[in-house]
């Protein structure tokens, strides 16, 4: 009896350390998942230098100010005014200016823009978790959409890396959307979320966001040749809350 339960013991550590491993890999335990790189973003090669920063703001001509620190999500994120842009935008001026933000509530850190010369778009990033609610409140965006989202994203660990593939476009602040694959930390998402549904829903999400912003508009936005193409307006003045 005392060899059956010394068996049953093995192999009840056995499994313990199995699940383990499985939920280091995953991203849940984090030593364990750094050393399978589960908490890193995907490199796509993407660089960028702060000569890449100041391009980008060159070219959008807006100002960015601070706000004072602590304040609530609907006050820590204010714009003024209006500026026409027409421009094109390299990934590597998008990248900068996504890492760029200070903002307490920006959801992404990390990031990396890819476009390929087909229009195809890469995204990879870290998605702070804590942040998407304050975003919501801040943008005004449907509280529906974002419940939506946390149901998902609260059975993974927090702040995983995530993936995102596909083809988008903008026009007249319409947006196609056709997104073909994401990640989000170690987990593929189904194919059912891909949908001709769930890509109205995903581009009727983003159009709720340009329309968040006080005198954002776009004419036409396209992604090709390793760049962006962006003809439209946007606010000329931007102020937001860091801490």
């Amino acid at each position: 009896m005392f060899k059956s339960l010394k068996f049953i013991f093995k192999i009840i550590i056995f499994l313990a350390v199995v699940v383990l491993l499985i939920l280091g890999y995953l991203g849940f335990v984090p030593g364990l998942s750094s050393l399978f790189g589960s908490d890193k973003p995907r490199d796509l090669g993407v660089a960028y230098t702060s000569a890449d920063l100041e391009s980008f703001r060159a070219k959008t001509g807006v100002k960015v100010d601070d706000l004072p620190a602590g304040l609530a999500p609907a006050q820590s994120l204010k714009f003024s005014s209006q500026v026409a842009i027409k421009h094109d935008f390299t990934e590597s001026e998008l990248t900068a200016n996504l890492n760029a933000g200070k903002w307490k509530y920006f959801p992404l850190s990390d990031a990396q823009v890819k476009i390929s010369n087909d229009g195809l778009v890469e995204l990879s990033a870290i998605l702070h978790k804590d942040h998407l609610l304050g975003f919501a409140q801040a943008k005004n965006l449907p509280a529906g959409e974002l419940s939506r989202i946390q149901d998902y994203l609260k059975y993974l660990p927090s702040d995983p890396p995530i993936y995102l593939r596909g083809v988008a476009s903008v026009t007249d602040n319409h947006v196609q959307l056709n997104l073909q694959q994401a990640i989000v930390g170690k987990v593929s998402v189904p194919a059912s979320f891909f949908s001709s549904e769930a890509q109205a829903a995903g581009g009727k999400f983003l159009e709720d966001w340009i329309a968040s912003v006080p005198n954002f508009s776009i004419h036409s936005l396209t992604f090709s040749e390793g760049q962006l193409y962006f003809d439209g307006t946007y606010p000329a003045e931007k102020a937001t809350s860091n801490n």
